[in-house]
């Protein structure tokens, strides 16, 4: 693979994943869509906090944990420019997996994206903020994010948990009451 322009934050971890997991093939050319798309650093910062050695056995984890967390960062039927978003305002919008996220454009421009319902993930704190926004990919909008969001408790089982070696006290504690 070619090294990024200068500037541009790498994201080939995300894209494979992506096609990995078939992703590609329900966000194809026609679909309107807006996707937070990890960046590696926020890729591989996520394989190591999980326990795994490799990138790719991310994509491998059980009872569709991979394939609900990249569903997790798109939304459908809309293509949302940062500029779109209301100042000092949150939007909430249903993602593909179901839960909604709520994005928020601050007054200096900076837009974040958490998941309502999760204080935190394995990997940290469960908000991203949009390194490079706004980049257009056929009929849907891309924003480059920091952090690998982690979807509801509802959406991971007990068993997926233990097997991420995270502890599943831990794991409920993280959960907004």
């Amino acid at each position: 693979m070619r090294a990024p322009p200068p500037g541009r934050v790498q994201v080939y971890v995300g894209k494979e994943g992506f096609t990995y997991l078939g992703i590609d093939k329900l966000v194809t050319n026609d679909t309107v869509a807006t996707i937070f798309l990890p960046a590696d650093s926020a890729m591989l910062n996520l394989v190591s906090s999980i326990g795994k050695q490799i990138r790719y056995d991310m994509f491998d984890m059980p009872n569709n944990v991979s394939l609900n967390v990249s569903k997790l960062h798109i939304i459908p039927g809309v293509a949302l420019k940062s500029t779109d978003l209301p100042v000092d305002k949150a939007v909430n919008a249903t993602t593909l997996l179901g839960p909604k996220l709520k994005v928020f454009r601050a007054k200096n421009g900076t837009v974040t994206i958490s998941v309502p319902g999760r204080k935190s993930g394995p990997n940290g704190p469960n908000v991203a903020t949009v390194l490079e926004p706004d980049l257009p990919f056929n009929k849907a909008i891309v924003h480059i994010v920091d952090r690998v969001l982690m979807p509801p408790l509802e959406f991971v089982d007990k068993k997926t948990i233990m097997s991420l070696n995270v502890t599943y006290t831990g794991y409920e504690k993280s959960v907004d009451k």
